[in-house]
């Protein structure tokens, strides 16, 4: 319904192994991509244990802000005994996350997140964060959810930045480099 979304889309995982009466949230843990297809690591929160599920998306409609979907799905009944699809007899946990696709930097690869081990702490967050990574030096683009680039710089690891000019609510931290980029969510309260 947001004039600014270019697209939004979905993903189900069927996973039985995730107790979906124990999920108690999910959100984009990272995201990185090469081209237009985005790959996303989401954490499952349940009351004991985060789960990370890994989904691609292929975004089509240029630079701009997506609404990305992930859907837990596990048949109460087992696929082979189904006589056809019936809501009442599946089970879902579905989120859904915005995030903004930007303009690349050189040609970026696909990257392990991994790589550069991204932290932002505390997160969330009143005032400010601190952002470490392994990598020397990372531009830092910070996004509102309209897509907007409201600051941009070069960080080191280990330094702290400040959201105190910014209004409460979700922010996305587009680390760049050379050879790929990362995406971090950063709530401000």
């Amino acid at each position: 319904s947001d004039s600014t979304v270019l697209d939004s889309l979905a993903q189900t995982i069927p996973n039985c192994n995730i107790n979906l009466n124990d999920i108690t949230s999910a959100a984009i843990d990272s995201v990185w991509y090469s081209g237009n297809i985005i790959n996303v690591v989401w954490s499952v929160f349940t009351s004991t244990d985060t789960i990370f599920v890994t989904t691609s998306y292929t975004l089509n409609n240029g630079y701009g802000v997506y609404l990305l979907q992930l859907s837990v799905y596990c048949p109460i009944t087992p696929i082979g005994q189904y006589l056809s699809l019936n809501q009442e007899f599946d089970e879902y946990f579905t989120v859904t996350e915005s995030i903004y696709f930007g303009d690349p930097i050189l040609n970026l690869y696909q990257i392990d997140p991994e790589d550069y081990n991204v932290n932002v702490y505390p997160n969330p967050t009143y005032d400010e964060v601190t952002v470490t990574f392994n990598a020397d030096q990372l531009i830092l683009k910070i996004i509102n959810l309209q897509g907007q680039i409201v600051q941009e710089s070069k960080i080191k690891s280990g330094e702290t930045v400040s959201l105190v000019k910014f209004d409460s609510g979700m922010y996305l931290f587009e680390l760049v480099s050379e050879y790929g980029v990362s995406l971090k969510r950063v709530i401000k309260n």
